[in-house]
């Protein structure tokens, strides 16, 4: 919603089908994951009683858990958009590096302040009300990358039909 609204200087109204496809993949990729994530998989490799738990939890789930989910967001919701299999790929390429770059800038405190002062209990709670405020910084990704490559795609030299040599 936030970014239907930053998107340009003119007032657009919302698009909820772009809002509902977050909705979706944020169903249907991230809060799974991140359920099992932190209620099965870190506990179960990093025990609190372990020395540098805190550490080690946060890089794993930074560098492993948040790198697949990341491309897995983005290839689904290319392919909600109707996308071909090769388009979600390149779509996902595009778009990883700048997601995993702000997922590091705002994971990293979150997790730190997730593991540090939240039970187990209420850190999938807490987890999913910063990946809401996190969904912003993903959809903003996404769909000014689009325009991006709909914009470079707009600005490359059409072949004009007097310019076609027919023999």
């Amino acid at each position: 919603m936030i970014v239907e609204w930053s998107d340009d200087d003119e007032q657009k109204p919302l698009d909820f089908v772009r809002m509902a496809k977050f909705g979706l993949a944020f169903t249907v990729i991230t809060s799974p994951f991140a359920h099992a994530m932190h209620t099965r998989v870190l506990p179960g490799l990093f025990p609190e009683s372990t020395k540098f738990y805190l550490l080690k939890r946060t890089v794993f789930h930074q560098t492993f858990f948040a790198s697949t989910c990341i491309g897995a967001f983005y290839y689904f919701l290319s392919m909600l958009d109707g996308k071909s299999m090769k388009e979600c790929w390149a779509d996902t390429k595009r778009t990883w590096w700048p997601a995993f770059k702000a997922n590091q800038l705002v994971w990293y405190p979150a997790n730190y302040i997730t593991f540090k002062y939240f039970t187990m209990h209420y850190q999938f709670v807490f987890m999913s009300v910063v990946q809401v405020f996190f969904n912003v910084i993903l959809s903003y990704i996404h769909y000014s990358s689009k325009k991006q490559q709909q914009q470079e795609v707009a600005s490359e030299p059409m072949l004009a039909t007097s310019d076609v040599i027919c023999t």
